[in-house]
């Protein structure tokens, strides 16, 4: 199968479940409405009617957030933090729930309802989700005994190069251990999917051995989705630039800009599930 028809095959799929789409954007505003808003209740109690919020409308100052917040001992970052722990808690739990709606109602082709594969995946994907933080711990592990490595052989260089090239090699090599991780722990969650009796493990240890076969068609269809997310990421940073935010139609006009990369980010997060669904299925069929 080439890597076209796989995202082909994922998008149609996408594109033909408006309503999941919809119902998983309107749940990630929610969660970060529920962070973000006693921050912005904090901001607006200290600058009241100050002139300088005549600064930071047109460009916020994260220097000032800094400095407001030094000044305020991190107290408002303190008082929200078991908001914060209690929200990543509970979007753990529901992006694993809504992951195994989204792949089983895409598996059975909407035979079963969505909530109705939330509820039955839910258990399993959710230890694997539990293994993927597991793999998260491990590359962030992995990356600080790199730079403490990288820092020890580089400090009595007099040579600045060798310490860019190491610095981006170890940036290079993050970032491919953290993609093939997250491969495994999404092909891990499709198996689980697939193999409606398969444990977590069984099926995270299944998917490596997927991913060591066909490396060249998991990888390439990972990198090509990556790709798209820049573009959409390099296409909202364009546009925002272009607007000044200097009036409260340009603010509306960034605000909506940033909900559709928002919705453009959840779409192709569903794509890859889609893609890489259709991907393993055409696999393990040969």
């Amino acid at each position: 199968m080439t890597l076209s028809t796989a995202i082909q095959v994922g998008a149609r799929r996408v594109n033909s479940a408006r309503s999941i789409l919809l119902f998983t954007y309107f749940c990630n505003v929610a969660f970060a409405a529920l962070i973000i808003l006693p921050l912005v209740v904090s901001f607006g109690t200290n600058l009241g009617s100050s002139l300088e919020s005549d600064r930071l409308f047109p460009n916020f100052d994260l220097q000032w957030m800094m400095e407001w917040l030094t000044s305020q001992r991190f107290n408002p970052i303190i008082l929200e933090l078991p908001v914060l722990l209690a929200a990543a808690l509970a979007y753990l739990l529901l992006s694993t729930f809504l992951s195994g709606g989204a792949i089983g109602y895409f598996y059975l082709g909407g035979r079963e309802g969505f909530f109705t594969c939330c509820a039955r995946y839910f258990p399993r994907l959710f230890r694997v989700s539990l293994i993927g933080m597991c793999f998260l711990l491990a590359v962030i592990t992995i990356m600080a005994l790199l730079n403490g490595a990288i820092h020890r052989l580089t400090i009595d260089s007099m040579e600045e190069r060798l310490i860019v090239v190491l610095g981006w090699l170890r940036l290079l090599f993050g970032l491919t251990l953290f993609s093939l991780f997250s491969m495994i722990v999404d092909y891990a969650k499709i198996g689980c999917v697939m193999h409606d009796n398969g444990s977590a493990i069984h099926e995270t240890v299944g998917a490596w051995r997927f991913v060591r076969r066909n490396f060249a068609g998991t990888f390439g269809l990972y990198a090509v989705l990556t790709v798209f997310g820049l573009l959409f990421l390099l296409a909202y940073h364009g546009l925002s630039e272009l607007l000044s935010q200097n009036t409260i139609v340009t603010v509306l006009l960034v605000f909506v800009l940033r909900q559709l990369f928002v919705l453009a980010r959840i779409w192709l997060r569903l794509v890859f599930w889609a893609s890489q669904l259709e991907l393993y299925q055409t696999e393990i069929n040969r």
